[in-house]
């Protein structure tokens, strides 16, 4: 569900538009998480890289009880939207030292993570 499917597979394809990063996405959990780690150089942000995977697939599965239980229509917008909010809320809360602007956050995300790819 998270990574199979035609949907899902197209959120993935947005958060790594919005991550400038090119990839070939794998469709099982384990490899997925570790293509996933292996992106970038992590300068000790893996924490912080590890909490946007996460927040995705929080993000996915939120939406899918919305659809199911509340007989909503998914939106990969608002999916994407959904792990862009919670992963700066976290990677904020977490890290007093390195805090940035959500506005920042969007149109930098890998500056604001000291990433390179």
């Amino acid at each position: 569900m998270f990574f199979s499917c035609s949907f899902t597979y197209s959120v993935w394809q947005l958060l790594y538009n919005w991550l400038t990063i090119n990839t070939v996405l794998p469709l099982h959990l384990i490899h997925h998480f570790n293509n996933h780690m292996g992106l970038p150089s992590l300068k000790n942000r893996s924490k912080h890289w590890s909490t946007i995977w996460l927040t995705t697939i929080w993000s996915i599965w939120l939406s899918r009880n919305n659809i199911i239980f509340k007989n909503t229509k998914p939106s990969l917008q608002h999916i994407l939207d959904t792990a862009n909010v919670k992963s700066w809320l976290w990677i904020n809360s977490k890290d007093e030292n390195d805090t940035f602007s959500y506005s920042y956050w969007l149109s930098l995300p890998l500056v604001c993570l000291n990433t390179n790819l």
